[in-house]
């Protein structure tokens, strides 16, 4: 009888070291200093066409638009937690033409609030030419017109240089994505 007293009582003090050596205070405060900085990418636009897709009724335009109407800026949490967003843009060019690229931001008004272009340069020879482009928005660098954006339209415009026919070789490309940096803090 003394000896299972012994063993029970050796139990339990042996059990109540080790409860006490793995527990550790545990500072609940460190929640309120909780940052996560997730990075999304996003597919944003894709366009192609054959050089002979730059003729209506026989007659070549000098540029085609588009646009997009774009809600997802128009909320608090990207407003509080955008701290950084890139456009990034690729083309390919088989056409012996140049073209602009023109991107226009509009805000809720319809007044443009950021606007960028760049080129693609000819193919002379129809084979597949790569150019890239990014576009940033960082603090102080049109982030505000970023979140203030509410459609986007894009022009590809045909620069001057030899003169298209309905039936000449090649296309152009166009592919882009963007990266939303976010800075997201637990707010009490």
């Amino acid at each position: 009888m003394i000896k299972q007293s012994l063993n029970k009582n050796l139990l339990f003090v042996l059990l109540l070291v080790f409860i006490q050596s793995c527990t550790k205070d545990v500072d609940f405060s460190q929640a309120d200093a909780i940052e996560a900085n997730p990075v999304n990418q996003v597919s944003f636009l894709f366009f192609e066409a054959e050089a002979g897709d730059f003729f209506v009724a026989g007659n070549q335009p000098v540029a085609l638009s588009d646009f997009i109407n774009i809600d997802a800026f128009n909320n608090t949490f990207v407003d509080e937690s955008l701290v950084m967003a890139e456009f990034e843009f690729e083309t390919i060019n088989s056409i012996n033409r140049s073209y602009e690229i023109q991107m226009d931001f509009f805000d809720e008004a319809g007044t443009v609030v950021h606007t960028f272009s760049f080129l693609t340069p000819p193919s002379v020879n129809n084979q597949p030419l790569v150019t890239n482009h990014i576009e940033p928005f960082a603090e102080n660098n049109n982030l505000n017109a970023l979140k203030q954006t509410r459609s986007i339209t894009f022009t590809l415009r045909l620069l001057p240089g030899q003169a298209l026919s309905p039936t000449a070789p090649g296309t152009i490309t166009l592919r882009s994505q963007g990266k939303f940096y976010f800075n997201i803090k637990n707010q009490e």
